[in-house]
């Protein structure tokens, strides 16, 4: 599977002191120990991996739905909080 946009911060979000006219802009940095889980729709939550960004914000890993897993309907989510759009791409 693999995820994009996993980056803390805005680098576009940029302000100037109007004092010295001097602009600073936020950095953005990926994020570290993502958690991956796939979350079945009739039960917990069961841990896949942890995965850190790289410096453009994405990764890709090969993840293994565990033998004991709940049949059915399930969604695979991340502990990552964003008001930005992540996108997360499975592949048999």
């Amino acid at each position: 599977m693999s995820g994009t946009a996993f980056m803390d911060g805005c680098a576009d979000n940029c302000s100037v002191d109007e004092d010295t006219g001097h602009q600073s802009c936020e950095a953005a940095s990926p994020y570290r120990g993502i958690t991956v889980e796939l979350l079945p729709d009739d039960g917990e939550p069961v841990e896949l991996t942890r995965v850190d960004a790289d410096e453009d914000g994405a990764f890709t890993v090969a993840v293994t739905v565990p033998a004991d897993a709940p049949e059915g309907r399930a969604s695979v989510t991340t502990d990552v909080v964003s008001g930005e759009p992540v996108e997360v791409t499975i592949r048999p």
